[in-house]
């Protein structure tokens, strides 16, 4: 690895377009549809641990279901229940008993869509609130009204990524940043908790009714104001030289060859070495809410950074694509992730050695 040579040097900035806050947004719908599977199953997970007991649950848990899921008793009174249980509960189908959770109703199973009637109550007060504890309209994360909230997306002050235009937005933030592109590579994609319907799989009326909501709530105002400044970020590269096409092939296979290159046990863990010997503690929840495969987090992979969970991977996967991107030699390294010979990268580039 050559992850800590001085010469990795960013030709990405943009003068005068450095911006200091990055907003990530999500289709509306899509979002609405995760708030219902997400705390649907933490409301199922608190009703489990209220029949079960809580004196075995870590307080990493405890703190969580207390903080976000409050109730009017405090019932966890035996030991019959293990951090591991409930884990394993959470992000799994379960019974189709529906959990009555404090923000709205769950049908208990997030493998499947809800049933008419329970889609639509959710549809008609989606649990959106402004501010926090969540889950917030997206606005509220930095204005205090949609009004505010878009004039502050039409300005250079925020950058804008978009989960479904996720790659692009990246491409985009490594320049309007002042990152090589490297530093936009993530390895090891964290787990997802739960592969729950798409709303086309939920009951039309529903869809239509929750659409509706969120477009007077000023949701998708937020959403496609975000989008349009992607957008013109974008076509402001363009006119700059910046081949977004390219870049984005670049960003890819800089995340696939690095992904491979990081999920090497025995490679992996001189990162993990690395961060033993500056001093990061192994982070006490483990595997935290299945955030990652089993056998890194028993491997002890996972380090305590600002009491969060900071991976040897995720160090790993940026070093490796700095390296790959040697002393910034884009085209060179885009051709030889594309399998072009040692004869004619020499042929193309006779100054690398």
């Amino acid at each position: 690895s050559n992850c800590t040579d001085s010469d990795i040097k960013s030709n990405y900035a943009v003068p005068g377009k450095r911006v200091k806050e990055l907003f990530l947004v999500r289709e509306p719908l899509s979002r609405a549809i995760s708030v219902y599977y997400f705390w649907g199953e933490l409301f199922k997970m608190r009703q489990f641990a209220k029949r079960n007991g809580r004196n075995t649950l870590s307080l990493d848990y405890l703190d969580f279901i207390d903080n976000y899921l409050p109730s009017q008793d405090n019932l966890y009174n035996s030991s019959s229940v293990s951090q591991r249980q409930l884990t394993f509960l959470l992000g799994k189908s379960g019974p189709s008993t529906v959990v009555d959770g404090h923000m709205f109703k769950y049908h208990g199973d997030e493998s499947t869509s809800p049933p008419k009637d329970l889609a639509i109550s959710f549809a008609s007060s989606p649990p959106l609130r402004a501010g926090m504890p969540g889950p917030s309209y997206s606005w509220s994360a930095f204005a205090d009204s949609v009004k505010e909230a878009v004039a502050v997306l039409e300005s250079n002050r925020m950058m804008t990524l978009v989960i479904e235009r996720l790659d692009e937005s990246l491409v985009a933030a490594a320049h309007f940043l002042g990152w090589s592109l490297a530093d936009m590579v993530i390895t090891v994609p964290r787990k997802s908790l739960s592969s729950h319907p798409k709303h086309s799989q939920w009951p039309p009326e529903a869809v239509s009714l929750l659409r509706a909501r969120l477009i007077k709530t000023g949701e998708y105002q937020v959403y496609e104001a975000a989008v349009k400044k992607l957008d013109e970020r974008l076509e402001v590269l363009e006119r700059q030289g910046v081949a977004v096409k390219r870049e984005v092939e670049m960003l890819q296979m800089l995340r696939n060859r690095s992904t491979e290159i990081c999920g090497v046990e025995s490679y992996l863990k001189v990162y993990r070495l690395m961060l033993q010997n500056q001093g990061y503690p192994t982070h006490p929840a483990n595997n935290k809410l299945r955030d990652v495969s089993e056998e890194l987090a028993n491997n002890g992979h996972l380090f305590s950074y600002n009491k969060e969970i900071l991976g040897s991977f995720d160090i790993c996967g940026s070093c490796e694509a700095h390296a790959l991107l040697w002393n910034d030699h884009k085209e060179y390294a885009y051709h030889k992730m594309q399998g072009f010979s040692l004869k004619e990268l020499l042929t193309r580039y006779p100054n690398i050695t």
